[in-house]
C-alpha cells in the first residue's frame, strides 16, 4: 500500500515520499507539520534534531557523539511516545553536524543511525526519514500563515 496524504496540504516536497511509498503508513501532513513546528518552537539552540514518531510504539532514543564507537554512556536520552515528538541532541559543546542515535522500543533495538543537527525527521518504527532542515520547515510555516 502506498503512503497517502490524509489532507490536502502541499508541503512543497518537504516529505521524502519516495522513501515512504513502500511503507504501509498513512500520514496526516497537517498533524506532522503542527507537531514538528511546536517542537521546533521549544528549541533554544541549533544543536537539536526534531523527531516525529509515526509508529505505534514508544521509543527511547539514545544519542551519542558521532565518533563514539563503544556507546557505553549516551550523551543524551530522549523518550518519544507514539504520534509524539522528541528532541535529539548529543551535547551543546559537541563538534560536528551529526548525532549518532540508537532507537530502543519494548521489543527492538535498532541503530546506530546518523541524523543531522537542526533537521526534522519522521521515525517510522524502523528508520528515520528526513523531512527538512528546520529553517526550511519554519519558512514553509510562515508562508502557510500568510496564505
Amino acid at each position: 500500500m502506498n503512503a497517502k496524504k490524509d489532507s490536502k496540504t502541499d508541503l512543497g516536497g518537504l516529505i521524502g515520499l519516495s522513501i515512504l511509498d513502500d511503507l504501509d503508513v498513512k500520514i496526516d501532513f497537517n498533524e506532522l507539520v503542527d507537531k514538528l513546528l511546536s517542537a521546533v518552537s521549544s528549541i533554544d539552540s541549533d544543536t537539536n534534531a526534531v523527531i516525529y514518531n509515526i509508529s505505534d510504539k514508544e521509543v527511547n532514543f539514545r544519542c551519542y557523539q558521532a565518533s563514539d564507537v563503544l556507546r557505553w554512556i549516551p550523551a543524551r536520552q530522549a523518550y518519544c511516545p507514539p504520534k509524539g515528538t522528541a528532541l535529539l541532541n548529543k551535547a551543546d559543546f559537541a563538534p560536528g553536524p551529526t548525532i549518532q542515535v540508537i532507537a530502543i522500543s519494548k521489543d527492538l533495538t535498532l541503530g546506530p543511525f546518523q541524523v543531522l543537527r537542526h533537521h526534522a525527521y519522521v521515525w517510522t518504527g524502523g528508520m528515520f526519514v528526513e523531512v527538512a532542515g528546520l529553517e526550511d520547515l519554519a519558512a514553509k510555516a510562515k508562508v502557510a500563515e500568510v496564505a
